[in-house]
């Protein structure tokens, strides 16, 4: 909690003002900022975005890696957000599908 406490700057710092520093209020520290501070909700938005405008690559092999590693990319940090694949694989899918070069589409 003390460590805590002094790593803290800007308007994360006096969100935590007068706890004190127990290990019971660590937890209840760290809770406070995840309410006040996470930004999941926008972090899976701008990654669904980014798969959704991802642009349709070209037929050579280069261009279709870099067309997997961006989706790949996208939904590690999907993933990493705990965000599960089943709600949006459905739809997900046929968007990524269409982008890819007629030669390639199933």
């Amino acid at each position: 909690m003390n460590y805590l406490n002094g790593m803290l700057k800007g308007e994360a710092a006096p969100a935590i003002v007068g706890l004190p520093l127990t290990e019971e209020n660590y937890r209840k520290a760290t809770e406070l900022l995840k309410e006040r501070f996470d930004k999941t909700q926008n972090l899976t938005k701008a990654y669904m975005e980014s798969l959704s405008k991802i642009h349709t690559p070209s037929s050579d092999i280069k261009n279709l890696r870099e067309f997997h590693d961006t989706c790949e990319a996208n939904i590690r940090g999907l993933e990493t957000l705990g965000v599960m694949i089943e709600p949006y694989g459905s739809l997900l899918i046929p968007i990524l599908l269409k982008k890819y070069p007629r030669t390639y589409a199933a």
